[in-house]
C-alpha cells in the first residue's frame, strides 16, 4: 500500500505543519503545568491579618505590599518621612479598593538619641491605639543609589587608582 497524498506535499508546508503543531503543543503544556500565582500572603486556612504595619509604604516595595494587603480588607499603617508621598500613597492604597483602612505616619526611623526614641515609641502607642497591636509587620525603610567607587592615589590602606565598578549581585 502506497500513500501517495504524502508525496504531493510539499516540504515546507510539511515543516511549517510541524512547527505549528510544535507550537501549540508547548503552549498548551504550560497553560496546563503551569503553577498558579500565590498569594503574597500565605497564612493558614482560618488565619488573618487584621493590621498591617509597613515601614517605607510610601513608594517602591513598601507601596506594593500595602496595596497587596489592603485589598484583602486588611488595616494597614504605612511610615515613611515624606508627608506628601504618604498623602499620595494612602490615596493609592484606598483606590485599589478592599475595604481596609489606611493610617500614615510621617516618621523618621534613622535615630540614635533618646529623643528619638522616644519619638518612635509614641508612634508605636499610636500606631497600637487606631488599629490594635499589628498582626505582621514589614521592613521595607531605606534607599539605595548604586555608583562606582573610586580610590584614588594616596588613600587610605595604600591603595593605588582602584576603581570598582558597579556590580549586580543574583
Amino acid at each position: 500500500m502506497e500513500f501517495t497524498f504524502i508525496s504531493n506535499i510539499q516540504p515546507a508546508t510539511i515543516a511549517l505543519t510541524v512547527v505549528i503543531v510544535l507550537v501549540v503543543f508547548v503552549i498548551s503544556f504550560w497553560l496546563i503545568i503551569k503553577p498558579p500565582k500565590a498569594p503574597i500572603i500565605n497564612l493558614g486556612k482560618n488565619e488573618t491579618i487584621e493590621h498591617c504595619c509597613i515601614t517605607g509604604g510610601s513608594s517602591g516595595i513598601g507601596l506594593e505590599i500595602a496595596k497587596a494587603v489592603a485589598k484583602n480588607g486588611t488595616n494597614v499603617t504605612i511610615l515613611a518621612r515624606n508627608v506628601r508621598k504618604l498623602k499620595a500613597a494612602k490615596k493609592t492604597i484606598l483606590a485599589e479598593g478592599g475595604g481596609g483602612k489606611v493610617n500614615v505616619i510621617s516618621l523618621d526611623l534613622a535615630v540614635s538619641d533618646e529623643k528619638g526614641y522616644n519619638v518612635v515609641s509614641g508612634a508605636v502607642d499610636k500606631i497600637v491605639e487606631e488599629f490594635g497591636a499589628p498582626t505582621m509587620l514589614f521592613n521595607c525603610a531605606g534607599t539605595s543609589l548604586a555608583k562606582p567607587i573610586e580610590v584614588r592615589a594616596g588613600a587610605k590602606r595604600g591603595w593605588s587608582g582602584v576603581r570598582l565598578e558597579r556590580s549586580a549581585v543574583v
